[in-house]
């Protein structure tokens, strides 16, 4: 079997606690001829990545607390291509063939997901976020590393109110700010000397702090009048405490070793 067929193969058990170790003769036949450092490890380099959210499970709830209604506590999946599409890209470095630190940015556009102040239909989203990273790789020297992540970052969205597309300057809109917290457990699979294939499963905790930017009127058939209920006033003076999301995911990504 070639270098790729076992690197795609041994990615989908890569996370199972049997690949706790690494015999020699695995490293000697991975990597003897490989690109690596000074110190002979595969990972103590820099990395440039690519990756794409394959899918998630998000359970949105107001904050702080209040009573359910329309826009209350609330679930929702999306697949690529299916109400969500993300994808993201990041530069890292690795040391002391154990860890790999680095900064991650992504980017995703939405429709029917977000949470929003008032009752809308079908609300679209766009939404980007900077997160720094760290891993540490739970086997030295091998084709598969698995790994433990953690990142924390801060993100912004742009969610339209009145039926438009949040890149086309909606009337009205609400802008977030959302501080993230997140941890994670995956692999690189290398499938050459300098590539990786790497799979990772997610849980992130946010904050969404709401402003309403843009006139209500004529958004939709609101229950409250924006012009005196005491929530939306304050939403239009500054950003407000307005929602927590979690969101389980699987994202697969690309990675250059150099």
């Amino acid at each position: 079997m070639d270098r790729l067929a076992i690197g795609l193969a041994a990615l989908s058990v890569a996370t199972v606690p049997a690949v706790a170790s690494a015999h020699p003769d695995d490293v000697e036949a991975g990597f003897e001829s490989g690109d690596v450092s000074d110190s002979g490890s595969d990972v103590d380099r820099w990395r440039a990545h690519l990756s794409l959210d394959l899918g998630s499970w998000l359970r949105q709830a107001p904050w702080p607390r209040v009573d359910p209604g329309e826009v209350g506590t609330r679930d929702d999946i999306g697949f690529v291509g299916f109400q969500r599409f993300g994808f993201g890209f990041g530069l890292g470095r690795g040391f002391r063939d154990t860890f790999v630190v680095g900064l991650h940015f992504e980017y995703g556009i939405s429709r029917g997901i977000q949470r929003t102040p008032v009752a809308v239909d079908n609300p679209r989203a766009v939404e980007f976020s900077a997160m720094p990273y760290a891993e540490v790789l739970l086997v030295r020297k091998h084709i598969v590393r698995p790994f433990l992540l953690a990142r924390a970052g801060v993100g912004g969205a742009l969610v339209a109110l009145d039926g438009s597309s949040p890149i086309d300057r909606p009337d009205a809109a609400a802008s977030l700010l959302m501080p993230t917290l997140g941890l994670g457990l995956g692999a690189h699979a290398f499938v050459s000397e300098d590539v990786s294939i790497d799979g990772l499963f997610t849980v992130d905790h946010r904050w969404e702090y709401a402003r309403l930017k843009g006139g209500l009127s004529g958004v939709t058939e609101l229950a409250i009048d924006p012009t005196t209920d005491p929530e939306l006033v304050s939403m239009q003076a500054g950003h407000r405490p307005f929602g927590r999301r979690f969101t389980i995911a699987l994202g697969i990504a690309v990675s250059r070793w150099f």
